[in-house]
């Protein structure tokens, strides 16, 4: 966030010391900070599957079941391998046309899985 405010020309608002000065020591360290800690701590591997959000009230995930916290671990069979293959998913609901079903298979947080069906 530090990196994307600093690309738009945002100042920093905050009320340290070193700001109520205009010499912004905050957004610099946090990110220097960032920075040496995900150097020295390798990435967690990502779960398998697409991490799911709520869906929205009334359209086709929200209706075949699809809830906050499931993970989309397949469409059409395709293996989805992880939050970063968005890819994956995107390609397989193109591949349908409007109305056509749509298969998923999902874990939920209990682990267990559940394969459903959406109309594209």
């Amino acid at each position: 966030m530090v990196w994307e405010l600093t690309q738009l020309s945002y100042e920093c608002q905050c009320d340290c010391p070193a700001c109520g000065l205009g010499v912004c020591a905050c957004s610099p360290h946090g990110t220097i900070t960032l920075n040496q800690v995900w150097s020295e701590i390798p990435p967690p591997e990502p779960a398998g599957g697409l991490w799911v959000r709520q869906p929205r009230r009334a359209i086709a995930a929200a209706q075949a079941g699809l809830r906050s916290g499931d993970r989309i671990v397949a469409i059409d069979e395709q293996a989805i391998a992880s939050d970063w293959d968005v890819p994956t998913l995107q390609y397989g609901i193109r591949r349908h046309q409007s109305g056509e079903a749509i298969q998923l298979r999902v874990q939920r947080p209990t682990g267990e899985l559940e394969d459903m069906t959406l109309n594209a």
